[in-house]
């Protein structure tokens, strides 16, 4: 997880540092209040982990494109602080078909799992700084998705749950208006899907984490 969270970090610094020397010269003459809505498109990865009280375990590193609408309100002060509300839905082809199993902390080779995320989306409040036709943000709210761990033994008995979780998310962007109706987006986010029991009749637990980097385009109006 140590090289994902360093990916991110870089992911958001370039998106700072580019954002702040592009738009250095500029005079804020944009105005960036009204509501927006448009497409996106990205790349998500993440680590996910699976335990109960019988000591077995699962370890995922799932990763998958992801494609939906985004939409939301921009409020722009006199200062140039612009607030904001955004809200968005993807599917998710996110996976990973080869999650290790561990037994009593041994690694069991006849045990094949998988893990899948299939939709997710977030509510956010954003705030950010305007710089003519350039707004740099950050953002943080909830998060909810759908996601399921399958595994089967030799043997070809299997078992599936699907999981629908809450949990909480946190990322920084930048816009950029190409025309006085067109904004082009670019954003980092991290999300934290929190813990899930997903078996009946055991103490167990799912957890999820998840890293995107999106690429958006949307109408304002």
């Amino acid at each position: 997880m140590g090289i994902n969270v360093k990916l991110g970090c870089a992911v958001l610094a370039v998106l700072m540092v580019s954002s702040t020397a592009f738009a250095s010269e500029q005079n804020a003459t944009y105005n960036w209040t009204g509501a927006y809505v448009g497409g996106q498109v990205g790349y998500s990865w993440g680590t996910s982990r699976y335990s109960n009280e019988l000591d077995e375990r699962f370890k995922f590193e799932p990763d998958g494109v992801l494609g939906g609408l985004y939409g939301g309100y921009n409020y722009q002060l006199e200062n140039n602080i612009v607030l904001g509300v955004d809200a968005d839905f993807v599917f998710s082809d996110m996976k990973d078909n080869s999650g290790k199993y561990y037994d009593d902390g041994d690694l069991d080779p006849s045990m094949r799992s998988k893990l899948k995320m299939r939709w997710n989306g977030a509510a956010r409040l954003r705030v950010g700084y305007a710089l003519d036709n350039l707004l740099s943000y950050v953002a943080g709210g909830v998060s909810y998705g759908d996601y399921y761990m399958k595994a089967s033994d030799d043997e070809d008995s299997s078992g599936k749950k699907s999981v629908h979780r809450a949990g909480w998310n946190i990322g920084a962007g930048v816009d950029y208006a190409l025309s006085d109706s067109l904004i082009a987006r670019l954003e980092y986010r991290y999300t934290d899907y929190g813990k899930a029991s997903v078996l009946s009749g055991i103490s167990d637990r799912l957890k999820l984490r998840t890293h995107d980097v999106r690429l958006g385009v949307a109408y304002k109006f």
